[in-house]
């Protein structure tokens, strides 16, 4: 029976599943169906948006990551440089997934900060940097959207989170499938 259901189900639902899985330990928002827009609404400061539909950059599909700042903005990192633009996710891309840090919650030294919320300033306060594809994903003089994001969440931790899975460059879908992320909503047109 469990072989049927899962030969019916689409590959995000799939993938749905599988993150299910390994939440299975701690209360977390779990997406309801990939196409429902109401789950981006409990999305938090801190929060990861990614999409893999954006427009190729010299012939790569790369895909597309930002930070929530608030419920109407992200940081993000884009050709003209890191800006906080207006959060139209939903309208702009044909799927996106959002995702939140593990350890993201935790107070920042001895204030009511979160990491997540640490971060998110942190990648506010780089508003203006420069864009650069391919830099090294430990520089801070420029910056690649996923890169920023993990930048963010290192600084903001101290490096206690690290989201490049050791690899030389961070790309936006290995945000989503990390070890240290866990989804809280997906969304496919």
């Amino acid at each position: 029976e469990t072989q049927c259901i899962l030969k019916n189900m689409s590959k995000l639902e799939k993938i749905g599943i599988i993150l299910m899985k390994k939440e299975i330990n701690e209360p977390k928002i779990r997406p309801r169906s990939a196409g429902n827009p109401s789950d981006f609404s409990r999305l938090t400061k801190g929060d990861i948006l990614i999409t893999n539909d954006n427009k190729s950059y010299h012939c790569l599909r790369h895909g597309h990551a930002a930070m929530l700042v608030d419920g109407s903005t992200v940081v993000e990192a884009v050709r003209s440089g890191v800006r906080k633009y207006k959060y139209d996710w939903l309208s702009r891309y044909n799927t996106c997934y959002a995702s939140r840090v593990y350890g993201g919650e935790n107070k920042f030294e001895n204030t009511n900060k979160t990491w997540a919320q640490v971060a998110t300033d942190w990648a506010c306060g780089k508003v203006g940097t420069p864009y650069k594809i391919t830099a090294d994903k430990d520089t801070t003089k420029t910056f690649y959207c996923s890169q920023l994001v993990y930048r963010s969440y290192l600084s903001a931790s101290k490096r206690k989170i690290d989201l490049s899975m050791d690899s030389i460059y961070v790309l936006p879908m290995s945000l989503y499938f990390n070890p240290n992320t866990y989804s809280v909503a997906m969304y496919e047109k």
